[in-house]
């Protein structure tokens, strides 16, 4: 996961853009009771702050209780973030 906010924050840098980092979050899925240690992740010299529930398109996500309107949620945004993200992919892992 590292290394794709790596690629973000080249890209942002490359064409003058620059993160808000007082509205980026990290919020990890996993199943209900499930523990493991969790890596600390940086973007735009920050580090990014985990959260166990993010309200996104008005429906609120919460870690372990997932359900269809989250899931919906959640499906939808590779397709919104599609285009920047497949730019970034292609520029620095496809040569």
């Amino acid at each position: 996961m590292q290394r794709l906010l790596d690629c973000c924050d080249r890209y942002a840098l490359e064409h003058d853009l620059v993160y808000n980092g007082s509205k980026s979050v990290c919020m990890l899925f996993r199943p209900k009771g499930y523990k493991f240690p969790i890596a600390d992740l940086y973007l735009a010299n920050g580090n990014l702050l985990y959260v166990n529930s993010h309200k996104y398109l008005g429906v609120i996500l919460e870690d372990g209780n997932c359900d269809k309107r989250c899931h919906s949620a959640i499906q939808k945004v590779p397709y919104q973030c599609k285009s920047v993200a497949s730019k970034i992919w292609k520029m620095y892992f496809e040569h």
